[in-house]
């Protein structure tokens, strides 16, 4: 498999993963960056994939740009 990032809205209050350098809080409506490392990735050897929620200050820190993102809606099952 491999990773993939994209920059979401969050719907939920949540922290910053830079840890332990940034304390910020991500509240609902701002966007973050989104990351993800899925099992036999190089970041992750593990069983289950990694997830890693950054804030708008620590992405774009050191010129790092905000990842696309996601284009395609999920659709509900029902």
């Amino acid at each position: 498999m491999a990773s993939s990032a994209s920059t979401v809205t969050a719907r939920k209050p949540r922290e910053c993963d830079q840890y332990p350098r940034c304390r910020n809080r991500i509240k609902p409506g701002d966007e973050y960056a989104r990351h993800v490392a899925f099992p036999g990735d190089d970041a992750n050897n593990g069983p289950r994939p990694w997830v890693l929620c950054l804030c708008r200050p620590c992405q774009t820190e050191y010129d790092r740009e905000m990842p696309p993102r996601r284009t395609r809606k999920r659709t509900r099952r029902g």
